[in-house]
């Protein structure tokens, strides 16, 4: 089937305006998504001149959190709207996949969706039907809103309905009060539906349902009845949210974002406290902590006296001037990690002092850190994040990644970064406080992923998390490995020994088996140096057959020794470290 250049490949679903078709552009060669109006809408004059101007309107909105409508126009009597496409599907779609999801990733997705709203709310545009059908991802996962504008031809100021039926169009589920009641939209109407959907992500039920249209619409107008298993947390800001009175209602979804981030903020780890018995000694340990563990970080290395040093392609904010370099911790190793037999010989690379934009940053904000790099022959080069536990004198080892340069080189099928090709360069990071964990969209912990292998792209890159699996049909535990790649989990290994040096099996969990995160310390003396790496055990994630992702948490406040690992390719590593404090 075509409708003018554009060939129709499937259909992708029906709704009150019309059918929505997958399509490829054949002028332009790219794939599309065109929504064609239902036959009884195009026989109202009235309805076509409003679309046409409501279509316009929509067009010119231009926002990263918004479906962009490409064109809109009429062949032989149909009426179409062409948009972008959206591999992703619909956040309505995700929950029929994955059920409930957790709290940290519900906000980052109300998180897209408000910024998105709070644009077209500043441009004097009221969405007015929003639903989990109408959040869409695009190909990075990026939640994106659609029928921006459209809502306001369902039911304008000084109409009735602009139905055919006569019946008010929209979906009842997610309606506010002063709707049904035929009052005018607000930006609180948005927010009342924003809320909805929250509350539909956390429980994968509408809190508005019912089997007819008045059944629901009664549920709106009574008193309000959160799930039993809503969080705790976030009850207050969303009932603040769902006022039946738009007058009392917060007003911006810009407020409903802030509160349920300010409860998070408090939710977040407030202390990581070291448990008093490690589980094993020096098991697991990435080849890239192993040797910068085994020689003695120097947190001082000398400035390149060059002043003209090329900018590295790992930049995600361009860095204005900087303070002065920041004190920082020093830390010695005087034991080796036992069986390690690491390279020291820090070869003929040279990094200079980690210069910061900032000493204490907060949440969602971040720090950029930059240093010159000399030398030759450089290879990966990884950033650290660990927690100092004053308590015990250990450092909590939160992060260790790949920093990703913009080219990549292979050799044997390996994969390596080429950076600058100049003796020295600059690098500039984005430090953020947050922590990473393996969630299953219920269930939420934290855990340390370890960089294993670079990828020809950021998606392919491997990290793992090392801790314990347990069956539960026979209550064996085992050393085991999750393996993650592109954000979710892909295998997982579990060992015979005691230890990861043991004969590796692939294990297929299944619905009731376990995983204990182990976490890492560096135990120091009292004179800074590191003399054991240990293991306790984390939190425990029960496997539910629902697919299993990483996470984002926020750090809690404290102190952090961060920085730049680089190693050259005969794995030879120099350290640079400094201080931030998250406050």
């Amino acid at each position: 089937m075509e409708l003018g250049k554009f060939e129709i490949l499937e259909e992708l679903g029906r709704g009150g305006f019309g059918i929505v078709y997958k399509a490829l552009d054949k002028i332009l060669d790219r794939l599309v998504a065109i929504k064609v109006l239902q036959p009884n809408l195009v026989n109202d004059p009235t309805f076509i001149s409003r679309f046409l101007l409501e279509a316009r309107t929509a067009s010119n909105l231009d926002h990263p959190n918004l479906v962009p409508i490409y064109e809109f126009g009429e062949i032989e009597g149909r009426y179409y709207i062409v948009m972008s496409y959206m591999p992703g599907g619909s956040l309505k779609e995700l929950l029929q996949k994955e059920g409930s999801l957790s709290q940290g990733r519900a906000v980052e997705i109300i998180q897209q969706i408000a910024e998105g709203l709070t644009y077209v709310h500043n441009q004097g545009v009221i969405h007015r039907d929003l639903k989990p059908g109408n959040v869409l991802f695009d190909a990075e996962g990026v939640a994106r809103v659609s029928d921006m504008g459209f809502a306001k031809l369902i039911r304008s100021d000084n109409s009735t309905s602009m139905s055919t039926s006569g019946d008010l169009v929209g979906t009842p589920a997610y309606m506010a009060p002063e709707i049904w009641n035929g009052q005018p939209a607000t930006s609180a109407t948005d927010v009342y539906s924003l809320a909805c959907i929250l509350v539909e992500m956390l429980t994968s039920e509408p809190l508005f349902g019912g089997e007819t249209t008045p059944m629901v619409m009664k549920k709106h107008f009574e008193r309000l009845q959160l799930p039993r298993n809503f969080p705790e947390d976030w009850k207050e800001i969303i009932k603040a949210s769902l006022e039946k009175d738009p007058r009392k209602r917060i007003s911006t979804v810009e407020q409903l974002v802030s509160g349920l981030k300010s409860t998070i903020k408090d939710r977040r780890i407030s202390q990581v406290t070291k448990k008093n018995t490690p589980i094993f000694f020096g098991i697991g340990v990435t080849v890239a902590l192993v040797v910068f563990l085994s020689i003695r970080l120097n947190l001082f290395s000398a400035q390149p006296s060059s002043t003209a040093v090329p900018e590295s392609v790992r930049t995600r904010v361009t860095a204005t001037k900087l303070p002065e370099p920041t004190p920082s911790i020093k830390l010695t190793q005087t034991v080796l990690i036992e069986h390690a037999n690491p390279k020291t010989d820090l070869g003929n690379i040279r990094v200079g002092l980690i210069e910061t934009s900032a000493n204490v940053v907060s949440l969602e904000d971040s720090v950029e850190l930059s240093a010159v790099i000399e030398g030759n022959n450089i290879g990966y080069i990884y950033f650290f994040t660990g927690l100092l536990d004053e308590t015990s004198n250990s450092i909590y080892v939160i992060d260790t990644d790949y920093l990703e340069s913009s080219q990549t080189g292979q050799e044997s099928g390996v994969y390596y970064p080429i950076w600058p090709d100049a003796e020295q360069f600059r690098l500039n990071f984005d430090f953020e406080p947050i922590l990473y964990t393996i969630t299953d969209g219920s269930q939420e912990v934290l855990a340390l992923f370890n960089p294993q292998s670079y990828g020809r792209n950021a998606s392919d890159a491997v990290y793992f998390v090392d801790g314990t699996f347990t069956f539960q049909g026979t209550g064996e535990s085992r050393t085991a490995q999750l393996l993650f790649r592109d954000g979710k989990m892909f295998k997982v290994l579990t060992y015979t020994g005691s230890s990861t040096t043991g004969a590796p099996y692939e294990t297929t969990p299944n619905v009731g088996d376990t995983f204990t995160v182990s976490r890492r310390w560096m135990d120091l003396d009292t004179n800074g140096s590191v003399t054991a790496i240990s293991f306790d055990a984390g939190d425990t994630i029960t496997f539910s057959g629902k697919t299993i992702e990483w996470g984002t948490q926020y750090l809690p406040d404290g102190t952090y020794l961060v920085g730049f690992l680089v190693a050259d390719m005969d794995g030879n590593i120099t350290p640079a470290y400094t201080q931030i404090t998250v406050r």
